[in-house]
């Protein structure tokens, strides 16, 4: 296990071996602030397993909401990836926001969908009367961390990217930048293949988790 604390500590390591690089007594406040942030930018652009869970969730069907409180599970509307509606085979997609919802259902162009909902079920169905069960595809993000805190995200891609962004600004270290930089994108293109490699399903799309966060849900 990786805590947050570990990490910190690698930064430093790495950033004392580099010459005519000073790491301050103030730094470990500096690079946990980068760290963190790394650690988000990278959560948001891609669907890390460890941070992955797929639940199921009965649905009210009157206001097309989960019957749960999802708030502790997912933060953001826009951390689904996918919902199916009971035996589906096939997604749903995110409700164009040209239709009107209240008119979707029986007798209309009738097919469903999903939309956000600012309260603590975070999403909808739509037609609202759908009933039975959505199977939500979602990630978990954490909160901010805490020294002991577990990160569960690759150590050399956070401990270069946090390396390079602590020493961007530093004109007297153009070789140590250029090395991080270097190291951070060989590493994220690394893991994209990895994450990348396997079967490719037959009759639906197969979108990459390092390039689905530029599409819908």
């Amino acid at each position: 296990m990786t805590t947050f604390s570990d990490l910190i500590n690698k930064c430093l390591v790495e950033l004392r071996q580099e010459v005519g690089v000073s790491v301050q007594q103030y730094s470990e406040d500096v690079l946990a602030a980068i760290l963190q942030r790394q650690f988000n930018i990278f959560f948001d652009h891609y669907w890390w397993p460890a941070y992955y869970a797929i639940e199921t969730f009965p649905l009210n069907g009157t206001t097309g909401a989960v019957t749960e409180d999802l708030t502790k599970k997912i933060k953001r509307f826009d951390d689904i990836r996918y919902v199916w509606h009971e035996k589906d085979t096939h997604p749903l997609t995110v409700m164009p926001p040209a239709i009107n919802p209240s008119t979707v259902g029986p007798g209309t162009s009738f097919r469903k969908h999903y939309m956000s909902f600012p309260d603590a079920t975070i999403f909808r169905v739509v037609p609202y009367t759908l009933t039975g069960t959505v199977t939500v595809g979602y990630r978990m993000k954490p909160e901010p961390f805490h020294p002991n805190d577990e990160v569960k995200l690759d150590d050399d891609l956070l401990t270069n990217a946090t390396c390079f962004n602590y020493l961007a600004d530093d004109e007297d270290a153009p070789n140590s930048i250029k090395k991080f930089q270097e190291a951070t994108a060989k590493r994220e293109a690394q893991l994209r293949e990895v994450m990348n490699r396997g079967p490719v399903p037959i009759g639906i799309g197969s979108p990459s988790p390092f390039t689905d966060w530029m599409m819908s849900p």
